[in-house]
């Protein structure tokens, strides 16, 4: 599965058939040994270059060049949801304009670079090793300095990049590794090239579908970018990446074009144990063509951003627009409980709604994912009602105070504690360690208003929002959720919509018991149900109904 911007491109970095050949049959320690005369070369044409007169320049910007594919093995777009794809590749080239060549100006020197991933695209920050910061650090060097590679075990390779720094003749194919994040930040991938180390830090963004997004930031000003391919791999360990992991795929190449040659016979190899997880994953839903964007500026206009896109396609000449496809194979099973805080009819009561998910395919390398779920509408049993209690002293959370809901927010800074009516709790395998977060009341609808969404998203008498959010790993979501009377039975329904495409393993929803709980049980002894109606990312038309039972056991006050 490819990114294509709407119209046919020509690739920047091709293979022709006898540097095909040449790649095949030279050694990776042939190719090391390439390296000094290439950076003898590159020298000088990076000399050559600062003494030729500066042509006119271009606007600073990536153009048509950026492009995202999914990759399978052979090479062909990998279209299958819920798939580890054997690889991904990012390309994107900088304008430059020709002086005379091979040298090449650029529009302007790259600072920042954001990336945001197709919605559903995931990550798991837990399958591969890290890097610690030291060996990321230390390089090992070659002949006149040239740096080759740090001292990151191969075991932390995720992927490798080619990069065109001196002009856009001189390539440089060096590891991408999988090191320790920052505070704040749930992973880091980075790589050294000619000794200056590039970063990206992976987070999930705050809003809408809350993509995964990489991000450069403040990138050094000691080499200049005109062109990089990157790759990263679905399963880091896979043997078919053995002749261009770590070492073996460090190469200074000049007027030669970046190529990742998978698969090659012939030592030496630098294999890896196999990993238990794999480290990409496709997204559940089979819709599309899904969007990959880009937003960067440059050194010379700080804070002036070029920004664009490219949609998922196949491989036609030209690409047709294509979205993911075989849903029908992914497996949607929730498992639901629901109980409350007391067993006493007519009573106030706290409840735990708990929802898990079992996804085999999501940890193993060669499985499918299964599908999260897309829209979630809970009944509680007949009987049971709102607590009146809860009334009193009861605050509300209102647009603004929800918008002041930041990683960084002390509570109550954003919906005011009064406001809290519950608490939440989320464990996913995707990182390492759970999610917390809290349930407000939201501002009651005024009926006198006109503008839709003054008092909450739904213009009802009851909303909440849920806010979970860790600061350790920068992530914070924020879902507004709909709540109303069934106009046939009474039954309180709670309705969840557009939940985004992060899979977890278990979700705890608590309402709060103690002296103003939130619920009343019903006023009989007896076993009832709570109905809960779950519609999946895989397949919207077909939606899984799963019920839970608890009992009430004793009247009021125990009788």
């Amino acid at each position: 599965m490819r990114g294509h911007a709407g119209k046919q491109k020509t690739a920047p970095f091709s293979v022709n058939k006898e540097t095909q050949k040449m790649n095949a049959s030279t050694k990776p320690s042939d190719r090391l040994r390439r390296g000094p005369l290439a950076a003898l070369v590159a020298c000088a044409a990076l000399f050559a270059a600062m003494l030729a007169a500066a042509p006119a320049q271009a606007d600073y910007g990536v153009g048509e060049t950026f492009d995202v594919e999914f990759t399978n093995q052979d090479g062909t777009p990998a279209t299958q949801a819920g798939s580890h794809p054997f690889a991904m590749t990012t390309t994107f080239e900088v304008n430059s304009t020709l002086d005379e060549f091979p040298f090449y100006d650029l529009s302007g020197s790259l600072k920042d670079l954001f990336l945001e991933q197709p919605a559903g695209f995931i990550g798991d920050t837990t399958a591969v090793p890290r890097c610690s910061d030291l060996d990321f650090a230390l390089s090992v060097p070659a002949h006149f300095g040239f740096a080759l590679a740090t001292q990151c075990p191969d075991k932390t390779v995720v992927g490798i990049t080619a990069a065109a720094i001196l002009t856009k003749e001189v390539w440089f194919t060096v590891p991408m590794y999988n090191l320790v994040p920052p505070p704040g930040v749930p992973a880091r991938i980075g790589f050294v090239v000619e000794g200056v180390p590039v970063t990206f830090d992976v987070g999930v963004k705050g809003s809408g579908e809350y993509n995964v997004v990489a991000s450069l930031t403040d990138n050094s000003q000691a080499v200049k970018f005109f062109a990089a391919v990157s790759q990263l791999w679905g399963d880091p360990s896979d043997p078919a990446h053995d002749d261009i992991r770590g070492v073996c795929g460090t190469n200074a190449i000049f007027f030669e074009p970046a190529r990742f040659e998978h698969g090659e016979t012939g030592p030496p190899k630098c294999s890896v144990e196999p990993l238990e997880k794999p480290f990409l994953t496709l997204p559940s839903a089979c819709t599309g063509p899904l969007t990959s964007s880009y937003e960067t500026d440059s050194w010379q206009e700080p804070g002036k951003w070029v920004k664009g896109s490219v949609l998922t396609h196949d491989d036609a000449e030209p690409p047709n627009p294509q979205g993911f496809t075989g849903c029908g194979k992914l497996d949607f099973s929730p498992e639901v409980e629901s109980k409350v805080s007391t067993g006493a009819a007519e009573t106030g009561t706290g409840m735990d709604f708990n929802l898990d998910f079992n996804d085999e395919g999501l940890t193993s390398p060669t499985g499918l994912a299964g599908s999260e779920a897309k829209k979630a509408v809970v009944t509680l049993p007949e009987g049971m009602t709102v607590d009146p209690s809860v009334a009193e002293g009861l605050g509300v959370c209102t647009p603004a105070d929800i918008a002041r809901e930041t990683l960084t927010s002390a509570p109550g800074e954003g919906c005011p504690n009064s406001s809290k009516v519950g608490t939440l709790h989320v464990d996913t395998p995707l990182v390492g360690e759970g999610i917390d977060g809290s349930v407000f009341v939201a501002q009651q609808d005024d009926p006198s208003t006109t503008t839709p969404g003054a008092e909450n998203p739904f213009d009802s008498l009851i909303a909440l929002y849920l806010v979970l959010k860790n600061p350790n790993l920068g992530v914070i979501v924020k879902l507004p959720a709909k709540v109303e009377p069934d106009p046939t039975t009474g039954r309180l329904v709670t309705t969840l919509e557009n939940i985004p495409q992060v899979p977890f393993s278990h979700f705890n929803f608590h309402f709060r018991e103690g002296q103003r709980p939130a619920l009343i049980t019903p006023p009989a002894c007896g076993t009832y149900t709570t109905n809960s109606v779950f519609t999946p990312w895989s397949d919207p038309a077909n939606p899984r109904t799963v019920n839970s039972d608890f009992q009430i056991t004793s009247g009021v006050n125990g009788g």
